[in-house]
Parts: structure tokens; C-alpha cells; sequence
């Protein structure tokens, strides 16, 4: 993914969800600002898809 396609994504209203160690989370606190969610492991965001598309938890 290009660098600024996040940013990209929230312009056109596009949800995003990123995913990173917690190690990068202040240098990537740009993206994550725009970002639906951040998660840290895989795992993470099949749960927030969970939720997001069927409100499980």
C-alpha cells in the first residue's frame, strides 16, 4: 500500500483499519488518527471485522 493511501481513504469517506506493532504507534500516529481502528496482531482485526459486520464481540 502506497504511503498516503490511508489518507487517501478518509477523503473519499472510506473506512481504514491499520495494523502495526506497538512500537511504531507514535511515528504512525498520523495514519492511526484517520483510521476506524488500530490493531496490533491479525487476530485483532478479524475481531474488529466481527464486530464491525455482525456486531459480535
Amino acid at each position: 500500500m502506497p504511503p498516503f493511501s490511508p489518507g487517501f481513504a478518509a477523503a473519499l469517506g472510506k473506512p481504514v483499519i491499520t495494523i502495526h506493532a506497538p512500537d511504531l504507534t507514535h511515528p504512525l500516529k498520523e495514519v492511526d488518527g484517520v483510521a476506524l481502528a488500530v490493531a496490533q496482531t491479525p487476530e485483532q482485526v478479524v475481531k474488529l471485522l466481527a464486530y464491525v459486520i455482525d456486531g459480535t464481540l
